[in-house]
């Protein structure tokens, strides 16, 4: 018989203090504070605010926390050089001794953060800070401000959810259905004829009927939300863009 491994998985142990890590990189990208941040929301899978208290430099923070380990991000915009934009990342990282060794923890924060910086244009020498230009940083940032509120000011459309929620129900009623496969079997939503069905086929099966059209949008609301933002974690997408996206599912 071959040596077995040792298991990953460690006994809790009375220690009650926690392991510390803290890495940050530099590095340069061409589009805007505000893109910047959301393309790292979405590398990093994690939402990231403004830091209002520094008004200097624009800086966003976050944090992700689940049991026993937890991680802070720091964002920021840190200089104009030329025409380029300097940035910085700064992730700081716990765990409980209890549940991890210190050996186990730091591998696992100077993996993330490895697979995080090699994606990530890091300077190759000296940043020449000298050249580094405060009147356009303003610009840039008020500008990224500016967008950020613009942003936040958008609503979705009744009117358009309202027509898209119709076409799914038209959808169902000349025959479509809604057919999705997993692990424990398959859900299909359709129209029998008389009311909206939902049956779930695998270890549990059962069937729910709708009789209100109401009943059965929430149902398939509920039902693709997770899969209808797969592609944007952590951002949630707008009403919009859920529905189109549930109308797409529509299958004969």
């Amino acid at each position: 018989m071959g040596k077995r491994e040792p298991s990953k998985f460690v006994e809790p142990t009375a220690l009650t203090g926690e392991w510390l890590d803290s890495r940050e990189t530099y590095f340069w990208h061409d589009r805007s504070p505000w893109a910047v941040k959301h393309a790292m929301e979405k590398m990093m899978g994690v939402l990231l605010d403004r830091v209002s208290e520094d008004e200097a430099l624009l800086t966003y923070s976050g944090r992700t926390s689940s049991v026993g380990e937890g991680r802070a991000f720091r964002l920021r915009f840190e200089a104009m050089i030329g025409e380029r934009k300097l940035y910085s990342l700064q992730v700081q990282s716990e765990a409980s001794q209890k549940w991890w060794t210190e050996e186990q923890f730091l591998a696992g924060a100077e993996r993330m953060f490895g697979e995080w910086r090699a994606r990530l244009e890091v300077p190759s020498g000296e940043i020449t800070w000298e050249r580094a230009s405060w009147e356009r940083y303003r610009e840039v940032r008020e500008e990224s401000v500016a967008i950020a509120k613009e942003a936040g000011g958008q609503r979705d459309d009744p009117a358009t959810v309202l027509a898209l929620q119709k076409s799914v129900i038209a959808g169902l009623r000349a025959g479509h259905s809604f057919h999705s496969s997993h692990k424990e079997g398959w859900t299909s939503i359709c129209f029998d004829g008389r009311a909206f069905v939902r049956y779930d086929e695998g270890k549990h099966p059962k069937s729910e009927r709708f009789s209100r059209e109401a009943q059965l949008l929430a149902c398939v609301r509920h039902f693709y939300d997770g899969e209808s933002r797969r592609e944007t974690h952590p951002h949630r997408p707008s009403e919009v863009e859920v529905w189109k996206y549930i109308l797409k599912q529509l299958r004969r």
